[in-house]
């Protein structure tokens, strides 16, 4: 149901079928059925089902900024009641010995096994020969780069501002051209310089 942290703090017994568990489960449900029977979008349902959130899941919200902190408590509570058993260096060195004992061989690696020349032309299409031919139907109409293709129209897609391209790209044009002109212009300088040195 997500809200077992509520059975943390509980101080009933910790044995099945308990009627005041059942009655604790009937609420839990009660209270999920009102919150799905709210209005959607209103502010008390949002905020219950956040709170919900928190509490069927408190390892995804700890960096929280404002339920962080008692979110990591619980998930260190949540830890406290699992029995959870710390493997030692005997048992990763057992998980790595018996993962090296069952190498499965791949199809591929035992037909290179079985001989130790290179495989014939003859003995590859022979193996072969059992695929299947692959099915290119679906791969569609290729473009033909010979002929034109029509510019589409971009004005109506959502994200495309093609006026802020154009001005973009007539800026890039007006740069190449000025860097062109001040060229010009510094090499007329250079020249009328040149002939002032000579006079």
């Amino acid at each position: 149901m997500g809200f077992d942290l509520i059975c943390i703090f509980c101080d009933a017994p910790d044995e099945p079928g308990i009627s005041r568990c059942k009655k604790c489960i009937d609420s839990y449900r009660s209270i999920r059925v009102r919150i799905k029977k709210m209005p959607k979008g209103s502010r008390a349902r949002v905020l219950a089902e956040e709170m919900t959130r928190y509490l069927a899941h408190p390892e995804r919200f700890e960096h929280d900024a404002v339920h962080g902190d008692i979110l990591s408590g619980y998930v260190s509570l949540r830890k406290g009641l699992e029995n959870v058993k710390n493997d030692t260096i005997e048992d990763v060195e057992k998980a790595f010995s018996l993962a090296a004992e069952r190498k499965k061989p791949t199809p591929i690696s035992e037909i290179a096994n079985r001989s130790n020349s290179h495989l014939q032309h003859e003995t590859i299409e022979s193996l072969s020969s059992w695929l299947p031919s692959p099915d290119l139907n679906h791969l569609g109409r290729r473009t033909i780069p010979s002929r034109p293709i029509k510019e589409s129209d971009r004005t109506q897609r959502k994200g495309e501002d093609s006026r802020l391209i154009e001005r973009i790209v007539g800026d890039k044009e007006r740069k190449d051209l000025l860097e062109v002109e001040l060229e010009r212009l510094a090499s007329e300088i250079a020249v009328e310089d040149l002939f002032d040195d000579l006079l």
